[in-house]
């Protein structure tokens, strides 16, 4: 069901005024302390919340507390799915000086983000972990967290009587803002020519890295989808066969590493499979594959920030290294 006081068109990729909405009642921020000392942050009682407060980055929500009563105690992101930028999670934590820094994101998205927020602030995630909410301890004084939307505005309905109908408004446009998934609203920016020749350069990066790959990886002559077959070559008829290029759809899922680029391996195209090998990466913080079905999906991960020689280095290189998982041979070298 969609509610009606908040227009969609304003909330396309936020909900943090709606959620600040919520903050404004006592119970709710009551509910959100207790959430957050359930994961060993006591912030103490949060006096109020503040929408969009800039500073070293630009808040979504900012919850104040303190002896002052103005101190920032909770430093909230609300995401659904937009990226995090170049500050995240880095900088804000940096601006916080005693709380908590809380990302929000819808609940298929959790696992992916979490293991990215964990990389970039350069903490090993704890286990075992929970469902739904992740914490990790920066220092004696900060802790990142990420909960989901679902669980935290199940939590807040839960506990806050007077704002149950504020709350079943915005369950309602986090659920339509989740199933737009497939088409979501365009903005303007998506349809200038930046979008086109991003794609291009990412075709062009794919066949390059093939061309530059080392000598046991082998390009397929024929396109499949939007990339190329490869084949892993070892001693002798050892082979391992993979497809290497882009993939929309592990690229919108959410739930797997932000990167256009994967590689794919299934036992039905012949050759060994490389299962048993990329156990280990599996295992491995952060994951370096995963399981669909019956294939093994690995993203490659792209550089930012640098030229394309660098971007392409970086995918040569995961090439190289998945060739030697994969053959069981660590010695395998360009030649």
């Amino acid at each position: 069901k969609i509610y009606t006081y908040v227009p969609k068109s304003r909330y396309n990729n936020r909900l943090s005024c709606p959620l600040g909405f919520i903050l404004r009642s006592g119970e709710a921020r009551k509910v959100l302390e207790q959430a957050l000392k359930d994961e060993g942050a006591d912030v103490g009682p949060i006096d109020r919340f503040s929408t969009q407060v800039g500073g070293q980055g630009r808040l979504d929500l900012v919850g104040f507390g303190g002896k002052n009563k103005d101190d920032e105690r909770v430093l909230i992101e609300a995401k659904f799915w937009a990226g995090l930028t170049d500050k995240q999670p880095e900088a804000y934590l940096e601006r916080l000086r005693d709380g908590v820094l809380l990302f929000v994101a819808p609940a298929s998205r959790v696992e992916a983000l979490w293991s990215e927020l964990c990389e970039r602030a350069k903490v090993r995630r704890p286990s075992p972990e929970k469902v739904g909410v992740k914490s990790v301890r920066i220092d004696d004084r900060k802790l990142l967290m990420l909960i989901s939307w679902t669980h935290l505005l199940d939590r807040l309905e839960s506990g806050d009587r007077h704002s149950r109908a504020e709350i079943q408004q915005l369950q309602g446009l986090a659920k339509w803002m989740d199933d737009q998934e497939e088409f979501p609203p365009l903005r303007l920016e998506e349809l200038a020519p930046e979008m086109p020749r991003r794609w291009r350069g990412l075709e062009r990066l794919v066949e390059d890295a093939i061309a530059r790959a080392p000598k046991f990886v082998e390009g397929g002559q024929q396109q499949y989808r939007l990339g190329r077959r490869l084949y892993f070559k070892g001693i002798g008829q050892d082979q391992v066969h993979a497809w290497f290029g882009i993939d929309p759809e592990l690229w919108a899922q959410g739930k797997y590493p932000s990167t256009p680029i994967w590689l794919r391996f299934e036992g039905t195209w012949g050759g060994r499979s490389p299962r048993s090998a990329l156990e280990d990466w599996g295992r491995g913080d952060p994951t370096r594959c995963f399981g669909k079905g019956a294939e093994i999906v690995v993203p490659v991960k792209l550089e930012t920030g640098v030229d394309y020689d660098k971007v392409l280095h970086a995918v040569v290189g995961r090439l190289r290294d998945v060739g030697r998982i994969v053959l069981n041979d660590p010695e395998l070298t360009q030649g």
